[in-house]
């Protein structure tokens, strides 16, 4: 007769159901001769894994309480599930490494929550009290902390444009089983940051294990400064983490600003024709023979080039002078000066009747 088998593993998760919504087939299994001895081959048969699934079947001690200690792991058989789910082993028994009661156990070979243990009585094998099962201790799930990765192409960024920007949650299980992780609830924003998103990520946590769950949220154009994301659990349990990301458009700022020094340069020329206005054209340099700057003692005051005007920091000449008219200054005569303008002929001295800064 074949024995009840009995099924071990987490509780169903996201990831264990089936396409239409219900959850993944029991896993089933079956030792034939169910009655054997040490050097005996049986068959061992179990429905119920994904296709491709590489499973183990191990015959083991103490029902297999202890793990592999209890097991005669040098004569596992291994084999994988066809596309109906289904695995088909031949097991040589040898003494187990701890007394019956014996079972047949078989798992994934790559480790997984899922397992079947198929009782069998082999003869010439003591039996013995196994010890107690423990329990293990529940899914722990904790969010460890959370980082912002980027946000769109590097370009995209220096211009301000936004795009998407990636959250990367560390998720730690403290618990002795493997958990999915649960609805997430989240938001992305600078300021006051509300978490009105959810999403559920579909990541299992292996047992004293972490995971990352990327999560993807939207820069908006022209975010400048600091950006927040803030991650909690959906159910309002736990405690909210955030992370701080900050974003500078600074090739667009400097694409403003370039305009600013082009239009003083510009503004500038414009103004430099006006600001020379009444000042009389700079005379070619070989044709005034004296320094810029010359004191007249006979005047009492100070006989200027014209071109040093333009650079010194007199603000007006008052009039206009021939040689004929300083010769007769000088002399102790006087003089009506001319008025100065662009049209007066010739380059001649000036007499600065006004020297105030």
């Amino acid at each position: 007769m074949v024995a009840a088998l009995t099924a071990l593993g987490a509780p169903a998760s996201a990831d264990d159901a089936t396409p239409d919504g219900d959850e993944a087939a029991a896993l089933t299994g079956s030792v034939l001769p169910n009655n054997a001895g040490i050097g005996d081959r049986v068959a061992v048969y179990s429905a119920g894994w994904a296709p491709d699934t590489q499973v183990q079947a191990v015959l083991c001690g103490d029902l297999a309480i202890g793990g592999s200690q209890a097991c005669d792991l040098p004569r596992a058989a291994l084999g994988s599930a066809d596309d109906e789910g289904v695995v088909r082993l031949q097991l040589a028994l040898q003494r187990p490494p701890r007394p019956c009661p014996c079972v047949v156990h078989l798992s994934p070979f790559s480790g997984g929550t899922e397992v079947v243990d198929v009782p069998i009585n082999v003869a010439g094998v003591r039996m013995g009290t196994p010890p107690v099962r423990e329990t293990p201790e529940p899914a722990d799930l904790t969010i460890e902390g959370a980082v912002v990765d980027g946000g769109g192409s590097v370009l995209r960024r220096l211009l301000g444009l936004g795009g998407d920007a990636r959250v990367v949650i560390t998720i730690s299980n403290d618990g002795g089983v493997a958990g999915a992780v649960p609805e997430l609830r989240y938001g992305f924003g600078s300021g006051a940051v509300e978490t009105s998103e959810t999403m559920l990520p579909g990541v299992v946590v292996p047992a004293g294990e972490s995971r990352e769950v990327m999560l993807d949220v939207d820069v908006p154009v022209a975010a400048v400064g600091t950006q927040m994301a803030v991650v909690g659990w959906a159910d309002r349990t736990g405690l909210l983490v955030d992370a701080e990301w900050s974003t500078v458009p600074w090739l667009a700022i400097v694409l403003l600003l370039i305009p600013l020094p082009v239009g003083l340069l510009w503004h500038r020329a414009r103004r430099r024709p006006a600001d020379d206005e009444g000042l009389p054209p700079a005379p070619p340099e070989p044709t005034y023979p004296l320094p810029d700057v010359v004191y007249v003692d006979g005047v009492g005051g100070l006989l200027v080039r014209p071109g040093a005007l333009r650079r010194s920091q007199l603000r007006r000449v008052g009039g206009r002078l021939s040689a004929e008219d300083l010769a007769l200054l000088a002399a102790g005569g006087r003089v009506d000066p001319q008025p100065v303008g662009r049209g007066a002929p010739g380059p001649v001295p000036h007499v600065v009747t006004d020297l105030s800064p």
